[in-house]
């Protein structure tokens, strides 16, 4: 019988000592790459022992209460923000790269003024979430910046689709999306936001990019 030629296929430990790590750190870009006002900086993550957890979970909760405060205060139903922080803070590792995105933004002394998320919801499919920015941060062209540098990391991962929502109490918003290509679109299911309190769907829009467009 002749003697067949040997193949060794590498095995994952092998194949991971091979790959580049990401750096060390996040990555920083001038937020006026993508239209905001130079000197912000905005941060990309890729490890997790990278991520300031305890800036990230304190600028979520005061993200949820103004959020909260605002639906009830304008007669919305009530529902606990803190299963919104509670579920996002537990499944922080999976909005990491190659999974996701998790964005800080820094004004020119280094003082955190934001932050947004992607996070991959199926093969084809990113969500957009918690797009947030500090009053002193605003007015800035920071909240845009944040929702095109997302746009990219999205291309980046591979995605074809990406949809976001927003409580219909969020005036500005809509407009950008439009502005940006976004349609608006049914709840497709999609929205972890809707999953968690589905009382407040009625409350909300929901819209989706095609990222081959």
């Amino acid at each position: 019988m002749p003697m067949q030629e040997r193949r060794d296929t590498p095995d994952s430990q092998t194949i991971a000592s091979l790959s580049p790590l990401p750096q060390s750190g996040p990555q920083r870009t001038d937020a006026s790459q993508y239209g905001g006002r130079v000197g912000y900086v905005i941060e990309r993550y890729h490890r997790l022992d990278d991520v300031p957890l305890e800036e990230a979970r304190d600028l979520l909760v005061e993200y949820a209460i103004m959020m909260h405060a605002r639906v009830v205060d304008h007669g919305g139903p009530d529902f606990d923000w803190r299963d919104h922080v509670n579920s996002f803070m537990h499944n922080f590792p999976n909005i990491l790269p190659p999974n996701g995105s998790y964005l800080m933004a820094r004004d020119a002394q280094g003082a955190l003024v934001g932050t947004a998320t992607l996070m991959r919801v199926s093969e084809d499919t990113g969500e957009m979430k918690h797009l947030y920015v500090r009053p002193e941060g605003r007015r800035t062209g920071l909240g845009e910046a944040l929702v095109r540098a997302r746009i990219d990391d999205a291309r980046s991962l591979g995605l074809r689709w990406l949809v976001a929502d927003t409580f219909k109490i969020n005036r500005e918003l809509p407009a950008l999306y439009a502005k940006l290509g976004f349609d608006e679109v049914v709840n497709s299911g999609m929205s972890k936001s809707a999953a968690i309190s589905p009382q407040v769907v009625d409350w909300m829009w929901f819209y989706r990019l095609d990222l081959q467009k």
